[in-house]
């Protein structure tokens, strides 16, 4: 690892092998030289786990020409030795424009490079907790600085900032789909469900524990044994009895879980919430 020493890694980066360090080097020399890359953050779990054997290795790349850049890595990819193939994810509102690079030699790696415009750069929340691998002219530094000191920050922000009411919202999607028996939709919203209590869970319930991942991953890590085996009773079959059922169950938890409603900007809209909830579980009811 003494070659990539001077890109500031983590700690924890020292225990992944040398086949991965080379490939993480390789990459972070050609970034580093490259002149449209201006700066290099290394975020996800990579950054702050322990235990990294599983993990993806995410790199948010501020970029002075994207367009130039994204053409020329997908063009000739720097010439990386074992390089497999280039995948482009999308844009997503924690990544920007997100590629992902997966390598011949190492099967299980997958590296993310993720490219911020300089448009971008002070609303992008570059993770608090990620590492700094290069910053030529400080800027990434600077606007995590902004980031962390403003008003408004907040190290979640990208939850939903009305998780009952999109809880409602979905609960009436879900009884639509089970009346027109289109169960696999079902079945999916049923699961978006589960992620918004998980994050009333994560927020309202446990707020005074710093918790990274998202909430529909990682929560494990946090969250009451009670708890867990709550939302693992909520994991339905392809039945329209069982996908009712367990989404009168999460319906009867957002209603648990209605007292925290004062600590939120939903608390204007408890008696709407705690209506429609009993409304959609009785609606529910009849495919039990």
């Amino acid at each position: 690892m003494e070659e990539i020493v001077k890109f500031k890694l983590p700690k924890n980066v020292e225990n992944i092998s040398f086949q991965r360090a080379e490939i993480l080097n390789e990459l972070l020399e050609n970034l580093y030289h490259d002149q449209l890359v201006l700066g290099v953050l290394l975020g996800g779990s990579i950054s702050y786990k322990e235990n990294i054997q599983k993990s993806d290795v995410d790199l948010f790349c501020l970029i002075q020409e994207p367009d130039s850049f994204e053409k020329n890595l997908i063009k000739n990819s720097y010439d990386l030795k074992n390089l497999d193939t280039i995948i482009y994810q999308g844009i997503f509102p924690w990544t920007e424009k997100l590629y992902t690079i997966y390598y011949k030699n190492d099967l299980d790696i997958s590296i993310d490079v993720c490219v911020i415009s300089p448009m971008k750069q002070e609303k992008f929340f570059w993770e608090p907790d990620g590492y700094i691998l290069f910053d030529k002219a400080g800027i990434i530094e600077s606007c995590r600085k902004l980031q962390i000191n403003s008003p408004n920050y907040t190290r979640q922000p990208f939850l939903k900032s009305n998780p009952y009411s999109l809880a409602i919202v979905t609960l009436k999607k879900i009884e639509k789909n089970i009346s027109r028996d289109h169960l696999w939709n079902a079945l999916e919203l049923l699961s978006i469900l589960r992620r918004y209590l998980m994050q009333i869970v994560r927020v309202n319930i446990i707020n005074d524990t710093i918790f990274l991942g998202r909430p529909d991953r990682d929560i494990e890590d946090i969250l009451p044994i009670d708890l867990n085996k709550k939302f693992s009773a909520t994991t339905a079959k392809y039945e329209r009895l069982d996908i009712a059922s367990k989404a009168i169950a999460l319906c009867e938890m957002a209603e648990s879980l209605s007292a925290s409603l004062a600590d939120t900007q939903e608390y204007e809209m408890k008696e709407w919430i705690i209506k429609q909830l009993k409304h959609e579980r009785n609606k529910l009811s009849k495919y039990i």
